[in-house]
């Protein structure tokens, strides 16, 4: 039974609603499948809850977003509700029918007793008042006809129309005497029952429910020195703080590498009204086991047709044999040798110990072209800002003119183009460095880390300039594309991106924009003309160039650098 809809609102895509579950995520068994890298496997679901339809997030590494803000726990979904996964958006649309109401289920129609009709009760008043009234009129002649009168005990019940009246304590019940006409008497109604007061829930003894912590884990727990592992938490319940030693305040899931030089515990505190629960997990580091590898180099690792470059190894430890391929064999540690291939040849040491092996890689580039700096397409994060807990993906393009492709912080060596996730606990800055014969090229990427609880703002970023041909030609056109993402959760208003390349002949280009929601990119290109040559151009974009967008971290990540070389045609 269908009684709403999810759409899709790039596609128009329509997901029908009922009483099943609705699960969302990247993976093929999801109702819904979202095939975007930043949403997780299986990343939130919707099921109804007491009548009405309710998101959850499921533990995801980018969160899911109801009306631009974050859920943490179940959200009560209403009629025009925008959900954000990833990058798509999904609008929540209820029949009408369905949208006036507050459940989804109706309420049940009572019958209702039938009304009597108060006519008889004023006739049955009235019958009683007269019976009453002939009572009394025909006293005098009842008393006449006795010999003594006996007055009756003030205590004495009147039976009046078969049901007996206690006469008032205030007041003395008296006969009349002989001669006078007495009124009757009517009881007083009944009080209405009264029930008891409902219990105040401010005058409640009970006491809060102590946290709970489903989830700390380290993966893995061992590791070897100069190595890194992932804390991860979740399923915390009854807590409305959470802090983790050496990182601070924390949501109530979340994961973050750490890379600590000896072994360390970590502790994870939940704070609630009922008070603090703690967990804590063990991190070992080891010497690493086996053989270790110093190092395998080629100097230089570019080199021109029928040329030589220098194969160079250092120490190996723990090992029984050393061999390098191809057509090197056994070597002692540290050497090294002169080598000339004919054709590009990768170079591999591998070290033999009871444990294993270990292996070192190391490539000799046999190319015409010796002289070109390394270009780095583009290297960023997404999203550049993050709450403590949260997860980004590192990512980069194609690296052109390079030997080798390094990022620090642990990553080391990398294929182009390609993307990793990474945790970081705090602010870090990654950088990649493409190192060639014609020299080395280095970029940047900052991931900002905040506190649980950042402001509600946008966040712009400039994300990539990339210029199509490249290199470019002088005064021949060369395409330049900016691309700009927001990734903060709320949108953001309009602002001016700029792209200018250096110097004072150069004019820079400006677009006005006139908004970019939540989680979202653009690309904007433009037909440049370059009236020089350069062996390395830089130019340069800025987004907000005016200030007009209020951000999470104002200046961080607004301005990106990109070198180009200009030649002559």
């Amino acid at each position: 039974m269908s009684l709403g809809k999810l759409v899709e609102q790039e596609s128009g895509q329509v997901f029908p609603l009922g009483f099943e579950v609705v699960t969302i995520g990247r993976h093929e068994d999801n109702t819904v499948v979202v095939p975007d890298p930043n949403v997780s496997r299986h990343h939130a679901e919707i099921a109804v809850h007491g009548g009405r339809w309710a998101i959850r997030d499921l533990d995801s590494a980018n969160g899911t977003f109801v009306n631009g803000r974050p859920i943490h726990e179940p959200h009560v979904l209403r009629h025009g509700d925008l959900i954000r996964i990833g990058q798509s958006q999904f609008l929540l649309e209820f029949p009408a029918a369905a949208a006036r109401h507050d459940t989804l289920v109706e309420a049940a129609t009572m019958p209702l007793r039938p009304r009597r009709s108060p006519w008889l009760a004023v006739i049955a008043v009235l019958g009683l008042l007269a019976l009453v009234a002939g009572a009394f009129l025909l006293w005098p002649r009842l008393q006449g006809e006795e010999e003594q009168a006996t007055p009756p005990s003030a205590a004495t019940d009147v039976a009046v129309g078969g049901a007996t009246t206690l006469p008032s304590p205030a007041t003395e019940s008296t006969l009349p005497a002989p001669g006078e006409t007495a009124l009757p008497t009517v009881a007083p109604p009944s009080p209405e029952p009264t029930l008891p007061p409902a219990p105040s829930a401010e005058a409640s003894d009970t006491p809060g429910v102590l946290p709970t912590i489903g989830v700390f884990r380290a993966n893995p727990p061992i590791i070897d020195r100069g190595r890194c592992t992932r804390l991860e938490w979740g399923l915390i319940e009854n807590a409305n703080r959470v802090l983790l030693s050496d990182i601070g305040r924390v949501g109530t899931s979340g994961k973050i590498d750490v890379c600590p030089g000896e072994s360390k515990a970590y502790r994870l505190e939940a704070t609630g009204a009922g008070g603090t629960t703690e967990e804590s997990i063990q991190v070992t580091v080891q010497e690493p086991r086996g053989s270790i590898i110093e190092y395998l180099r080629v100097v230089p690792s570019i080199v021109a047709p029928g040329g030589c470059a220098q194969l160079e190894w250092g120490k190996v430890e723990n090992a029984t044999e050393a061999i390098i391929e191809p057509g090197i064999g056994g070597v002692g540690t540290p050497g090294s040798m002169e080598v000339c291939p004919a054709e590009t040849t990768v170079y591999e040491l591998t070290a033999t110990s009871p444990e294993g092996t270990h292996t070192a890689r190391a490539s000799l580039i046999i190319s015409s072209d010796t002289s070109q700096k390394p270009v780095i397409a583009f290297f960023s994060a997404r999203p550049a800002s993050i709450e403590a807990g949260e997860c980004v993906t590192l990512a980069w393009g194609k690296v052109d003119y390079a030997a080798e492709v390094t990022i620090d912080n642990g990553i080391g060596g990398v294929a182009t183009p390609g993307e990793a996730e990474i945790c970081p606990g705090a602010r870090t800055t990654y950088r990649m460095t493409a190192i060639g014969p014609g020299g080395t090229t280095e970029a940047e990427a900052v991931v900002d880390v905040s506190p649980v609880g950042l402001a509600e703002l946008a966040d712009l970023v400039v994300e990539s300039i990339l210029f199509e041909p490249n290199p470019c030609f002088r005064v021949g056109k060369c395409e330049v594309r900016v691309t700009v993402r927001n990734d903060g959760p709320v949108d953001a208003g309009a602002f001016v991106l700029r792209w200018a390349p250096e110097g004072t002949e150069a004019v820079p280009v400006e677009w006005d924009v006139p908004g970019l929601a939540g989680g979202k990119a653009m690309e904007l290109t433009y037909t440049w003309l370059p009236g020089a040559t350069h062996e390395a151009w830089p130019t340069t974009a800025t987004v907000d160039v005016y200030g007009q967008v209020d951000e999470i971290e104002e200046g961080e990540g607004n301005a990106l650098t990109q070198e180009i070389a200009v030649l002559e045609p």
